[in-house]
């Protein structure tokens, strides 16, 4: 029973979701070309929207380059994230976006942002 268990964890980590991402993430990260005009911010892994990436994010948008930018904010629960980006949007009347952290978009901005 322990190996039927352990073959089909093994058959889930090598054909699951998040491990279809890590290949795609390494071909965007080999032929995607960096965009400096791309900001990604990242709080404990999605969960949050706080901390230093939080105020290096609001110093940003208080500065007057904010619009040469395309920013986003990982989340791993849009629903819960999507009223403080809002009321960052709203506040400094800038379009920051919210992408979910197992997602392709996320993928493909993490290996093209500068």
């Amino acid at each position: 029973m322990k190996f039927v268990s352990r073959v089909k964890n093994r058959l889930r980590d090598m054909f699951g979701r998040r491990s279809k991402l890590k290949y795609i993430y390494a071909y965007y990260y080999k032929y995607a070309h960096i965009q400096n005009n791309l900001i990604l911010f990242e709080s404990f892994h999605g969960k949050n929207i706080s901390d230093s990436p939080l105020a290096v994010l609001k110093e940003l948008l208080l500065s007057d380059e904010r619009d040469k930018f395309q920013i986003y904010v990982v989340s791993n629960n849009i629903e819960k994230h999507t009223p403080i980006i809002c009321d960052l949007n709203s506040k400094f009347n800038v379009n920051v976006k919210l992408v979910y952290l197992h997602s392709i978009k996320y993928v493909k901005i993490l290996a093209s942002a500068k």
